[in-house]
């Protein structure tokens, strides 16, 4: 039991008891800059989404902290977009469409190592992808050169690809990334397999720095912590078109890598000795670039359109079940901006499944959703408990010091439809009721007396409650 008085701050008062709906796909606050998200992570307890327009131009980048309620903007951030993001030596790491290698300490920004340069523009250089292995850093992306902030001498040995200790900038010794293609080679994604990194991107062959000897390899490279060689397990589309956009470990047995060229689109599974193609099509200049298992099963977004059937395509976000590939949901979700809408970013957070990019989309419910969005699958056939589990959400009432005002928010999975808020005595009479209200949601303390109370929160639409608890009010 809880009590509200003035000098109240913010106070966990009451936990679900049931869930809300057994799937459903939402909104999750606003993030409307141009390009949306690209990544997300968890750093010192806080979550984090970062993104923008794919450009080095300045102020299209930015990083943002969840506080419950909205998406707050971290000042002085890389003003280009943000790619990438991973929590390395207690600091949270940024790479991008900007120069350098960038961390933040939760209060500070420091620059550690700078890029330059790319072909067939200087402004395409940008850092795409990190990873730590082995106690190191790995960035990869498309640039020429590296250098620490501190020094003068470039390094043209990495070819998009360097190791970074927090002291010291490596390359991968006597090798590095090669294409005979009319660009630079460029790393758009890394999976720790069986130990080894495996390196994917746009690149078809390790040139050797003694002897100037290139080997062949198709846009796949492994790193065991001593030496770089070539992948060529497959080879899918032509020679220069090769692109691996994504991969992902799952279980430690099963790696999910994309292939994709101007004409040719595939989902690959390797158990490390074979290879199977799962699905192939022709989806020109389109491509999966996130990958995640979510309650056993592996989902998929991208900008892609797969024609299941005549009639039955599905855009952007599928899922594969290790049988077949599907909607993520029965209902068909209509996305609106088609060759424009895309999704860049998963990530799992109490176990629901956040869902970044660049999109506009009608869900099941008719409601439009932007850019950022939650997702919650709860399985046919478990138990009630089981369900809230699955679907637990935490709300928080606290009193605002300034005034009467009683605020009643839910923070972990934010509820984006209309509720009944109901407040009763300990007989269980009616003190105070409001339907039809979005949370977060105010309460005058001094419409209901003092002494202890029941809350409860149900869906207006559906009547499911969503919360009850007993608290006490002090004035």
């Amino acid at each position: 039991m809880l009590k509200l008085n003035k000098n109240t701050g913010f106070i966990l008062i009451f936990a679900c008891i049931s869930a809300v709906h057994a799937q459903t796909l939402k909104q999750l606050g606003i993030v409307s800059k141009s390009g949306g998200v690209k990544s997300f992570c968890e750093y010192k307890n806080e979550w984090y989404c970062a993104g923008g327009a794919e450009a080095t131009y300045p102020g299209y980048g930015f990083l943002r902290k969840w506080d419950g309620l909205n998406w707050v903007e971290i000042s002085d951030c890389p003003d280009s977009a943000v790619m990438s993001m991973v929590i390395f030596q207690n600091k949270l790491y940024l790479g991008g469409w900007f120069d350098y290698l960038a961390s933040w300490d939760g209060q500070n920004w420091e620059k550690h190592v700078k890029i330059y340069g790319s072909f067939p523009a200087p402004d395409y250089w940008r850092i795409e992808k990190l990873v730590v292995y082995n106690n190191e850093l790995i960035a990869g992306g498309q640039f020429q050169a590296v250098r620490k902030t501190s020094d003068d001498t470039w390094n043209y040995e990495t070819n998009s690809l360097f190791r970074w200790d927090g002291i010291f900038l490596q390359t991968f010794g006597r090798y590095s990334l090669s294409t005979d293609a009319d660009y630079d080679p460029v790393v758009y994604t890394f999976s720790i397999f069986s130990n080894d990194l495996l390196i994917a991107g746009g690149f078809n062959s390790l040139r050797d720095l003694d002897s100037t000897k290139y080997i062949d390899t198709k846009s796949f490279a492994k790193w065991d912590g001593s030496v770089l060689s070539p992948m060529s397990f497959f080879s899918l589309g032509s020679k220069h078109g090769n692109k691996l956009h994504a991969s992902y470990n799952f279980n430690d047995s099963m790696l999910y890598v994309m292939n994709n060229d101007s004409y040719n689109f595939s989902i690959s599974q390797w158990d490390g000795v074979n290879f199977n193609v799962l699905l192939a099509d022709s989806f020109p200049y389109r491509s999966v670039y996130a990958i995640i298992a979510y309650k056993n099963i592996i989902y998929f977004g991208g900008d892609f359109e797969f024609i299941k059937s005549p009639g039955d395509t599905i855009r952007c976000l599928m899922k594969y079940d290790g049988n077949n590939f599907s909607r993520i949901m029965p209902q068909p979700l209509k996305f609106l901006n088609s060759g424009y809408d895309v999704i860049r970013a998963f990530h799992v957070r109490n176990d629901t499944l956040l869902i970044g990019g660049s999109f506009t989309l009608i869900n099941n419910e008719g409601d439009t959703v932007r850019n950022i969005a939650y997702f919650t699958d709860s399985p046919v056939g478990v138990s009630s408990q089981e369900k809230s589990n699955m679907l637990k959400k935490d709300f928080f009432i606290y009193k605002n010091p300034e005034s009467e005002q009683l605020i009643i928010h839910s923070q972990n999975n934010p509820i984006n439809e209309p509720v009944t808020i109901k407040i009763m005595d300990a007989l269980g009479r009616s003190l105070y009721e409001k339907e039809n209200i979005y949370l977060p949601a105010q309460v005058n303390s001094r419409d209901i007396p003092e002494g202890v109370m029941f809350i409860k929160i149900t869906s207006f639409r559906d009547k499911t409650v969503l919360a009850t608890q007993k608290f006490v009010n002090v004035r």
